[in-house]
């Protein structure tokens, strides 16, 4: 049941930013030199904002916060895999394991080896916040790397 719960916000989420929204950016400045960049940087910043709506599900600001930094970057790393291959089910694919990953993270927690997230919102497992920082790094840099290929993304989306 977790699986295809999380599979599914990972879809809506992938059609919608990536698929709608980028594509449409990506038309839109179709004669800009800077289109690639624009979308990738807009959307992004668009995904991770759009986390704040967490707020009012009852969701610390700080984890919101963690949250909507970690969403953005993510967006960058979704939006550079979108734009290079423009195949929405790739992205999704990727978007739902994060999701899922982040999902049982609670299972393996370690009581002794936890960083206080905020005061009254709980903490958050040390080995997952590494892990995370590391995937989240990896994948920023693997995303800036794919997006350089401008010949290919030009011929692939005009």
């Amino acid at each position: 049941m977790t699986l295809s719960e999380y599979a599914i916000v990972g879809l809506y989420e992938e059609v919608l930013i990536r698929g709608f929204l980028v594509g449409h950016m990506m038309y839109h400045w179709k004669d800009d030199n800077r289109k690639v960049l624009k979308s990738v940087l807009w959307s992004s910043v668009i995904f991770g904002v759009l986390h704040l709506g967490n707020l009012f599900s009852g969701q610390g600001v700080a984890t919101t916060l963690l949250q909507v930094s970690y969403s953005t970057i993510l967006g960058i790393v979704f939006a550079a895999v979108y734009i290079r291959t423009k195949n929405l089910w790739s992205v999704a694919i990727i978007h739902g394991l994060i999701d899922f990953a982040s999902g049982i993270e609670g299972i393996f927690e370690m009581p002794q080896a936890t960083l206080e997230v905020a005061a009254g919102e709980g903490s958050m497992n040390l080995l997952s916040l590494l892990i995370l920082l590391s995937v989240m790094l990896i994948g920023l840099v693997w995303g800036i790397l794919m997006l350089r290929k401008k010949e290919e993304i030009q011929k692939l989306w005009s």
